[in-house]
């Protein structure tokens, strides 16, 4: 995050625009400030941006800030580059969301986009709509609301078996869809939870995902 006057945050936001990244100057709290999530930082595949970012990687590893771990999935989604596919002309991040409980470590995939605006998260949903998406069973859609950005989930593995439904029926973006899904999932190794979500759904006759249990 960088956080300070509106004049520097704009700047910031441009400059990185510039280079190939998508963030904009926002103000949250009375601050302006620009958020680089992990696919705007990769989305810039200039040769000395991606060595300052990895050596700042390895900069937050010597120091302790960051472990082992972290490190290398940092440096792998870097090499991996940007992590987006996209649905009916929507532009979602897929990310592997971790986390630590009692009972151990479990994974689960996200995708996801987050609309600058509720006119953009109106037009996302339209298009969604379009293709045979329906709201509450494939995706989800919340608002935005006061300094919380509006985003746009796909419900899994259901909004997944619709898309392998449309790669069924021949539609093109949904076909580039998946390849692009199994690309990115094999760079940042975590096919094999994919493949668990797909597999049912390429090896079923029908697809009927009102029957599937919904995350």
């Amino acid at each position: 995050d960088f956080k300070g006057s509106k004049e520097k945050a704009e700047r910031l936001a441009a400059i990185l625009n510039a280079l190939g990244a998508d963030v904009e100057a926002r103000e949250v709290g009375g601050k302006w400030g620009v958020r680089l999530y992990t696919d705007p930082i990769t989305a810039i595949r200039r040769k000395e941006w991606l060595e300052a970012v990895k050596s700042l990687v390895e900069a937050l590893r010597e120091r302790g800030v960051i472990d082992e771990e972290k490190r290398e999935r940092l440096l792998r989604e870097l090499e991996a580059g940007p992590n987006v596919i996209e649905i009916a002309g929507v532009e979602l991040s897929v990310v592997l969301e971790k986390k630590t409980t009692k009972r151990g470590e479990s994974s689960r995939m996200m995708i996801w986009y987050r609309p600058r605006s509720a006119e953009a998260l109106d037009r996302a949903v339209k298009a969604l709509k379009d293709a045979g998406f329906e709201e509450g069973l494939h995706f989800t859609a919340k608002r935005p609301e006061k300094d919380k950005q509006g985003l746009i989930y796909l419900k899994l593995p259901a909004g997944l078996w619709r898309l392998v439904e449309l790669e069924k029926q021949g539609v093109d973006w949904a076909e580039r869809a998946i390849d692009r899904l199994k690309e990115i999932a094999r760079a940042r190794g975590f096919y094999d939870l994919l493949e668990e979500y797909l597999r049912p759904a390429e090896e079923a006759e029908t697809l009927d995902p009102k029957k599937v249990v919904a995350e």
